[in-house]
């Protein structure tokens, strides 16, 4: 056969007795379908290329170990980017978007709390100095970069950093700017902020929108670095990447950090059911879980009184697709795939509101972003929320009243004895009562019931009173002799 001939044959072969990876075929399934759909009830596999996945690290636990992301050196940049295009609620995505353009400050109120943040802690977070001085990094910071303030208004700026009122207009140059836009004649000389607003208060209105931002630095706005990101107008509805190096903040060093308490457990796959069953250690129960199978929301939640058409939590009915929370809230870990070689993972986010003062969360179904792959026998985490715990019964010190009626009765028993017998065997049974409480002790493993048993001995021999008795000479006897004994 000629040599140019050679290889493809040789290709073929290979292909034959090695089958193209399940990833392989992922890719090429996941091309064959509609790049977009209304909700997404049931996720698409993931992507083919593992470099998107996350930094894993090792997690170990009482002797046991497992893969987990990296959350040290995790942050949004770091997640691989929507396979798909989707949308759920009001929440829209293309394929190829980032969570950091997609996610909002308001969608992890109850997980990474993000918007308890500053610009000086997220510098400081970035490796900036911790002191701050008139050189700091963080006041070279573009305010193009701070899209937050889009949203704001002079009077929405003043009371998230009300300690600009103090300060000469001529100090804060954008404000300087959007007075002379709109008041070209105003005479602003040494007036302050807040001599501007008691003489105008038409000027608070005013939207910082109307400048071009990247015209400024954060220097240029003193005190709006130490001013918490929920201080500001909508914070709720800015983006990740609206807030300076948010999106490059690793999430351990959020003020609710990811969750890493829990246990190890291991995986088993069934894929003729197209489950995967994660078996925990003792004391929870194993739970089993099937792909694309939608369940209730448990975090689903509004805690209005009313409970809207329109609210978030009632996005897709609040139902959700099954899987868990092995790191606390921020998002869903949810089975997408599973075949004899392993079962596939994805992650699942939420969007969430505060209306009228009240918390409005929806059910997981911003995604899928790729996660990890287990294979059959291997370990996985669990966290504090993923599995139920067993009912088993938690062992408590009785008290003395508790203590079981058979045992109970037997040393009462010995005790009578020993207290109404004066000789030897008074003796042998406080001997054999002190005996059966040590056996007790061993075979009951519980020091505390032992000692309550021996109390209630003490208290009802009352050593005293029989040692008194056992030292007393027998008494003569009170019966009459017989006539013939007289005799």
């Amino acid at each position: 056969m000629p040599r140019g001939t050679l290889l493809p044959v040789l290709a073929v072969c290979l292909l034959g007795v090695f089958p193209v990876s399940s990833w392989a075929q992922n890719e090429r399934l996941q091309d064959e379908r509609s790049p977009t759909s209304e909700v997404v009830p049931e996720p698409s596999e993931p992507s083919a290329d593992l470099s998107q996945r996350l930094p894993m690290g090792v997690l170990n636990i009482e002797g046991q170990s497992t893969a987990i992301p990296d959350w040290q050196i995790i942050s949004f940049e770091t997640f691989p980017p929507f396979p798909s295009s989707g949308q759920w609620g009001d929440v829209a995505w293309s394929q190829g978007d980032r969570l950091a353009d997609v996610l909002t400050l308001g969608d992890f109120q109850e997980s990474l709390d993000l918007h308890l943040l500053t610009l000086a802690a997220i510098a400081e977070g970035m490796g900036m100095p911790a002191k701050l001085n008139r050189n700091h990094p963080v006041y070279l910071i573009n305010l193009g970069e701070f899209r937050l303030l889009e949203r704001q208004t002079i009077a929405s700026l003043v009371a998230a950093v009300p300690s600009l009122l103090e300060v000469p207009i001529r100090r804060l140059p954008p404000i300087q700017d959007l007075v002379s836009g709109v008041h070209p004649t105003f005479l602003i000389e040494g007036a302050t902020l807040e001599d501007l607003l008691s003489a105008h208060p038409e000027f608070a209105q005013i939207k910082l929108s109307e400048l071009i931002l990247e015209d400024y630095r954060v220097g240029d706005l003193p005190g709006i670095e130490l001013a918490p990101l929920q201080s500001f107008a909508q914070w709720q509805e800015a983006a990740i990447s609206d807030v300076p190096m948010l999106s490059e903040l690793s999430w351990w060093l959020s003020p609710q950090q990811p969750q890493t308490d829990g246990a190890i457990a291991t995986v088993e796959v069934d894929p003729s059911a197209n489950s995967v069953e994660l078996i925990p250690p003792f004391g929870f129960k194993s739970t089993k879980w099937t792909v694309g199978t939608e369940v209730e929301s448990e975090s689903a939640i509004t805690t209005t009184d009313i409970i809207s058409p329109q609210g978030r939590s009632q996005i897709n009915d609040g139902k959700e697709l099954e899987g868990a929370f092995p790191f606390g809230r921020a998002f869903k870990v949810v089975p997408t795939a599973v075949t004899r070689r392993g079962a596939e993972t994805a992650m699942y986010f939420r969007t969430c509101r505060q209306v009228a003062g009240s918390l409005d969360c929806s059910a997981y179904g911003i995604g899928p972003i790729p996660l990890q792959t287990y294979r059959p026998g291997e370990t996985v985490f669990l966290g504090a929320f993923t599995f139920p715990v067993a009912s088993t019964p938690q062992p408590q010190s009785p008290e003395p009243s508790d203590v079981a009626e058979p045992e109970a009765d037997f040393f009462s028993d010995l005790a009578d004895t020993t207290a109404q017998n004066q000789e030897a065997i008074g003796t042998v049974a406080m001997i054999f009562t002190l005996l059966a409480g040590v056996l007790w002790w061993a075979w009951k493993g519980d020091p505390i019931q032992f000692f309550v048993l021996t109390f209630r001995w003490l208290a009802a021999v009352d050593p005293r009173r029989v040692m008194r008795q056992l030292s007393k000479k027998p008494e003569s006897s009170t019966v009459e002799p017989s006539d013939a004994e007289k005799r």
